[in-house]
């Protein structure tokens, strides 16, 4: 039987976190199996771990295979090549009709698989995006996961496909594996699973909600999204995710819907975020703000409709000539008094070069 749901799980050592990820599987695993005849695959790769993930990996294999023919549980290893490269491992192995990501120190509701199966067969939709807890523990109250409400809602609009692509991680989603298609990670980290869903976008027709919390976000403050140093590496992993974004939105044939949207995403992630990790950085910080006034000017010189006319030309003035008070205004201060400022910055420094 062909797997309804392929279940990729990218492992590197997290020895620490693995078995209470695998055990919040098994028995969401258990749960559906009660009552539906479900195929599950589990694609487990492990990445070059040097603790015991490995390990723990291979102990689970006859807790998942033994308990029914509809399982499949299979365990694959590999030199260290990135979360990206590991992913695109588990997405080439997959046989599975639905695409489901989970990470290694995550755990899962009870009620995962079963919320998904339902809410599939009520809507088929694209993509299935679900609910989530940000946790700072693996021991937590089962209970603050939420009952199972199977108040699906599906959304075909523009607006709202975009919003939530672009704001949702691999891990919150349920993929249809033919809207996936061909589309692999870029081996980059942050920003993979960004890039990811931006490259579907123009795939995606239906977007099916679930607002139950159905996932564990596990905040390891050791983990990568947590370092308080900011290599140059990570900003250009960020910079490249970002630019890929841009690109797949403003060719979207819905492009016209999502102007609004769009600038928003410029703002805040662009300005935003990359630009306050841009501000942390103590190496490197000369070539990442050239690499940055290299992106912002690809963006504000574009001819899109989504930027301000005024806003447009004092950004694509400040990039090309790098000009970091004035994008320190650009980021920092409210909107009017942003203008103002930036229009009077501007005006000196024509004349400055004027008269230069």
């Amino acid at each position: 039987m062909k797997p309804f749901f392929s279940v990729i799980i990218p492992v590197y050592n997290v020895s620490l976190y693995l078995k209470v990820c695998l055990d919040s599987l098994l028995e969401a695993t258990k749960k559906i199996l009660e009552g539906e005849n479900v195929s599950i695959e589990f694609i487990c790769v492990n990445d070059g771990s040097t603790d015991e993930s490995m390990k723990i990996l291979e102990e689970f294999t006859l807790k998942f295979n033994s308990h029914s023919s509809l399982i499949n549980y299979q365990v694959y290893s590999q030199a260290n090549k990135g979360l990206g490269a590991t992913r695109n491992e588990g997405l080439s192995r997959a046989k599975g009709a639905w695409i489901l990501f989970i990470d290694s120190d995550d755990f899962v509701s009870k009620d995962y698989f079963l919320e998904l199966w339902h809410c599939i067969k009520m809507h088929e939709p694209c993509v299935v995006h679900f609910g989530h807890l940000n946790v700072y523990s693996q021991d937590i109250d089962k209970n603050l996961l939420g009952s199972v409400s199977r108040c699906f809602t599906l959304t075909k609009d523009a607006k709202e496909i975009f919003k939530i692509l672009y704001s949702a991680t691999v891990w919150n989603l349920c993929y249809r594996r033919d809207v996936i298609a061909n589309i692999k990670f870029e081996n980059i980290t942050p920003g993979e699973d960004a890039l990811f869903n931006s490259a579907i976008l123009a795939n995606v027709k239906s977007i099916a909600k679930i607002p139950t919390s159905l996932y564990c976000y596990l905040q390891r403050p050791n983990s990568l999204m947590h370092k308080k140093e900011i290599s140059f590496n990570q900003l250009h992993s960020c910079m490249i995710a970002f630019s890929g974004r841009f690109h797949c939105a403003k060719e979207w044939e819905h492009y016209t819907k999502i102007t609004k949207e769009l600038y928003k995403l410029i703002r805040t992630t662009f300005l935003g975020q990359d630009g306050q990790m841009l501000r942390s950085m103590c190496k490197d910080k000369t070539k990442a703000w050239d690499e940055y006034c290299k992106l912002g000017y690809t963006i504000y010189s574009s001819k899109i409709g989504c930027i301000p006319c005024y806003i447009r030309l004092l950004g694509e003035f400040i990039f090309k000539f790098k000009i970091y008070s004035l994008w320190l205004l650009l980021m920092y201060f409210p909107m009017q008094i942003r203008i103002f400022l930036l229009k009077f910055g501007c005006v000196r420094k024509l004349k400055m070069i004027i008269r230069s």
